[in-house]
């Protein structure tokens, strides 16, 4: 309801052009969704689709992953509106971005968000990928389901890239078995090293899951490592 209020009395505006009425408008969206992400997001070297190379699929445990961009540009400003200034449409702007990316999968996939440290979704009020998986998972007609926790409360950001890597091996556990046969789709805001990732797909891998796959809308940083 605030929010609702706010975009009344300060309606939202484009993160690229300053357009009023949307963090992101169909112009800027259609410039951002030309550019998709090359790279794989968990070693770094260019990928010929996707964002996951062919080694690292081989050897990880990530089956598949998709990259709207990079952090940088629109994309940043983006991602920083839903963090950091609360601005929940923008989750909506960064779905439809995935939905483009995404190809078809089984309508049997289930999607599954990687939780934010527990104190910054008590300041936030919202778990900003949690956001962004439900309004993909709507508008692809699969279910959202709540199935990683954190196992300590703490974050990964501002972390260096060995403090991430090390954390990384035991930030999650499970909530629940995996569904069935039910292919996986992991969505995350930011991927730094990817370790976060390969933790979370490791877990889902335990519990049950027999595919894993993953869609991120921004890859930051050079910094990668083969999970």
């Amino acid at each position: 309801m605030i929010e609702n209020l706010l975009s009344w009395l300060a309606p939202h505006r484009c993160v690229g052009c300053r357009a009023e009425g949307s963090p992101l408008c169909s112009v800027c969206f259609d410039n951002l969704s030309e550019q998709p992400w090359n790279r794989c997001i968990l070693c770094y070297l260019p990928c010929g689709s996707g964002a996951l190379c062919r080694d690292c699929q081989a050897k990880g445990p990530l089956d598949m992953a998709w990259a709207a961009g990079g952090y940088g540009g629109e994309l940043k400003r983006l991602v920083k509106s839903l963090k950091f200034e609360r601005a929940r449409q923008a989750a909506l702007s960064l779905a439809e971005l995935l939905d483009w990316l995404l190809p078809e999968l089984p309508t049997t996939t289930a999607v599954v968000f990687v939780p934010t440290a527990n104190s910054r979704r008590r300041q936030r009020g919202y778990d900003q990928s949690e956001l962004i998986a439900r309004a993909l998972a709507g508008r692809r007609g699969w279910p959202c389901r709540q199935m990683l926790e954190r196992s300590d409360g703490s974050r990964q950001m501002g972390s260096g890239r060995r403090q991430r890597l090390a954390r990384a091996k035991t930030l999650f556990k499970t909530a629940g078995p995996a569904p069935s046969g039910a292919p996986i789709l992991l969505v995350d805001d930011v991927a730094t090293t990817g370790a976060s990732l390969g933790a979370a797909a490791k877990v889902l891998k335990a519990a049950g899951a027999s595919q894993v796959m993953a869609a991120v809308c921004a890859v930051s940083g050079a910094g990668r490592v083969k999970m």
